[in-house]
């Protein structure tokens, strides 16, 4: 298999952008290219990595569009690589609507595990593909920001940029 990648600028500093013929299988911020594909090979040790020669114009433009506006409602294709049990935590998160937050023990809750809430955080940890399967949109229980492998910096970002007035994290 074959992941071709971009690296952008965005509002929330340099995005690696990473897809199959399928979709988008990888997104994150970060601030070189060594430190981009280290990620992305240690990610996917069995795929050939390709930069993009700008082919897939349109994927990346409406991935742009979903990194400064992650409200939009842009269908964008994703080739979603993990367990069983963190695409069931992945698909959940991808039911949380723009401006809302829930808690990691709500999605556990939702998915018929309770007692698995650490494990859900450990899930949206795993997550390769930020913002647009929205593990921002996930916080403790006691509503403090929790974590974020991009940054607390962006997760706030991202939850005010969602819903300026509600939220002041």
């Amino acid at each position: 298999m074959e992941i071709r990648y971009v690296i952008k600028d965005s509002s929330l500093g340099k995005v690696i952008i990473g897809f199959t013929g399928k979709g988008v299988c990888f997104l994150t911020f970060g601030e070189s290219e060594n430190e981009f594909l280290k990620e992305l090979k240690k990610s996917f040790k069995n795929f050939i990595i390709k930069k993009e020669n700008q082919n897939s114009i349109e994927i990346i433009s409406h991935v742009l569009k979903k990194i400064e506006n992650p409200s939009l409602d842009i269908k964008i294709p994703l080739d979603i690589y993990g367990t069983d049990f963190q695409k069931k935590v992945w698909d959940e998160l991808l039911k949380i609507p723009p401006g809302s937050v829930v808690s990691y023990s709500q999605i556990a809750q939702n998915i018929g595990q309770p007692n698995a809430v650490r494990a859900v955080a450990n899930a949206c940890g795993a997550n390769k593909i930020a913002v647009i399967i929205p593990c921002h949109r996930v916080i403790r229980s006691d509503g403090s920001l929790g974590g974020y492998s991009s940054g607390l910096w962006r997760k706030r970002f991202l939850l005010q940029l969602e819903n300026p007035i509600k939220r002041k994290f």
